[in-house]
């Protein structure tokens, strides 16, 4: 059975940033997960989670490491070839605490000129880094708008993202809105034996809770 975690940095922003813990704890969520921590301290985050009983998904076991965006009229593999080379260094010296790296394709739309957009991309960059601590941070939003066949991309690359992120398209509302067939995805996750959590990082279209009803099924 999939595991969601909710994304405080897009849902319940109804209520300040430190009252979503509790209201997404309230909505039946197990985990959550956010951008950007670094106005709260560690301290701060901890006692939050442990009065609500919440897991923080990524729990510094997995560090998504963002490639930025490359200038325009520079050459994308010399930047390709640096970031390859930082991937390397920050997993070897992750790799004996026990700590994985994650990669994510960004869309143009999104993220223009980020420099990478498509799963195969990122893929290819798993590969060449060539360190076993390193794995994919899958956005099945991103990729459906870059790459489609999310079937193809799930099942046959099992085993190579280690966390998960969803949100409908083409508006990144609820994952019930749009052409995106979650139940289906959800399904398949479980059949290819995925374990790691599916962060829900979508902008709800009104209240959060409102729009919960999709999660109704899995809570």
């Amino acid at each position: 059975m999939p595991r969601f975690a909710a994304n405080l940095s897009m849902m319940f922003t109804e209520v300040p940033f430190i009252e979503r813990f509790a209201a997404a704890r309230k909505a039946g969520f197990d985990a959550v997960e956010f951008l950007f921590p670094y106005d709260y301290s560690p301290q701060q985050i901890q006692q939050l989670l442990a009065q609500n009983h919440l897991t923080l998904a990524l729990n510094c076991e997995q560090v998504h490491v963002m490639a930025g965006v490359v200038p325009t009229g520079e050459d994308a593999e010399r930047y390709r070839a640096v970031f390859i080379d930082n991937l390397r260094y920050a997993a070897d010296r992750f790799a004996p605490h026990g700590k994985r790296i994650l990669v994510e394709a960004l869309s143009p739309g999104v993220k223009p000129h980020y420099l990478f957009s498509s799963q195969y991309q990122a893929l290819a960059i798993v590969e060449d880094v060539a360190r076993n601590n390193v794995f994919i941070q899958l956005d099945t939003f991103h990729a459906q708008k870059v790459d489609g066949d999310l079937t193809h991309l799930i099942r046959d690359y099992a085993g190579k993202y280690a966390h998960v992120q969803i949100a409908g398209l083409p508006d990144r509302h609820e994952p019930d809105d749009g052409e995106i067939n979650y139940p289906w995805l959800f399904r398949l996750f479980d059949e290819v034996g995925y374990q790691g959590w599916i962060g829900c990082e979508y902008k709800p279209r009104g209240l959060t809770e409102e729009g919960l009803g999709w999660f109704d099924a899995w809570r």
